[in-house]
């Protein structure tokens, strides 16, 4: 036995019969979708509310979705954090939450194929209730770890405000909560765990790539006083608004714009400028292969400057300056 499953959405002009010209295939998911109408509408539905505590947007997709929905992240500014409505947890602490709610049954057109040499097509109709959308972007959130911080339930009300369902959504918020300061705390540790090695392994490009969400991982668990600090790693990538650091060429970590030095590592960032301020000469450390980086016209003006002799680039291998051709 073989399936197919079809979901029709009800703008699709033949599922609503504006074509004259269907196929046997199109006319009998027509008429299923008819049924479905006339079933919805006699015995109603409920919308239901997908509830997110994550500080990020964060896709649902699928077949049984009309189009990709975009779930809204919680705030995480300080002045949007404080002024965002917020659920309190049985501890006594208050986290912000989005409020997405599905509100259309979606139809289901499924076509089977059975039989061993002759085979007989069947076809079915069924809804795709508000709840079921609901309960597959739950699971969707799940998919390749438990972060939890996700959970669902029928009607449109915001969570925790409708008397005979307190019980049941603060028990899914409470454990929705859970899973995701366990996530979280997982996370940042192997975050922090990948920034001790930067300057030996690929660990911490590879955890966090482009992406920004241990930054956004690390200011909520920041914001629920799960952190007195923000980790040194948090900067890697600058706040919005803000000047974008510098990277150390040698140890990649964070530096100030013009820095001429790395304060972490000491490597010389700016060779020229190390040069001609005096902050390295000759008998510095590393100022041999600061030199080697310099351009022919800069070695020229910290040869005339003085800072540097001609004998000291020969000595070491470094090809003196040239007079400048004249015009």
């Amino acid at each position: 036995m073989s399936s197919q499953s079809v979901v029709m959405q009800p703008n699709e002009n033949w599922a609503k019969g504006h074509d004259s010209f269907l196929t046997p295939l199109q006319q009998r998911a027509y008429e299923g979708y008819q049924r479905l109408v006339t079933e919805a509408n006699r015995r109603g539905w409920k919308p239901a509310s997908l509830i997110s505590l994550h500080p990020f947007h964060w896709p649902v997709t699928g077949p049984i979705h009309q189009t990709d929905i975009k779930v809204p992240a919680v705030p995480l500014t300080e002045e949007l954090w404080n002024k965002s409505p917020k659920l309190k947890l049985s501890n006594g602490l208050e986290v912000p939450f989005a409020h997405y709610v599905f509100t259309m049954w979606r139809p289901c057109q499924r076509k089977y194929l059975l039989g061993q040499m002759d085979f007989e097509e069947q076809n079915e109709s069924s809804h795709i209730w508000p709840l079921e959308q609901a309960e597959d972007a739950v699971k969707q959130n799940g998919l390749g770890a438990d972060r939890g911080g996700v959970f669902c339930y029928e009607g449109a009300h915001p969570p925790l405000s409708a008397k005979e369902t307190f019980e049941q959504e603060r028990a899914l918020f409470e454990q929705a909560h859970a899973t995701q300061m366990v996530y979280y705390e997982t996370m940042y540790t192997r975050y922090s765990d990948a920034y001790m090695t930067i300057r030996t392994t690929n660990s911490w490009r590879d955890l966090v790539g482009k992406g920004k969400y241990h930054r956004w991982i690390a200011l909520y668990l920041y914001r629920v006083g799960r952190l007195k600090a923000l980790p040194s790693w948090y900067e890697e990538i600058a706040a919005p608004g803000t000047k974008m650091n510098e990277k150390c060429g040698w140890c990649k970590r964070n530096v100030e714009p013009d820095s001429v030095g790395c304060p972490h590592c000491d490597y010389i960032l700016r060779p020229f400028e190390a040069f001609a301020k005096f902050s390295i000469d000759a008998g510095t450390p590393g100022a041999r292969a600061a030199a080697k980086r310099c351009s022919q016209n800069e070695l020229r003006v910290l040869v005339e400057s003085g800072v540097l002799s001609i004998e000291q680039l020969i000595e070491w291998n470094i090809e003196a300056p040239g007079k400048p051709k004249a015009k």
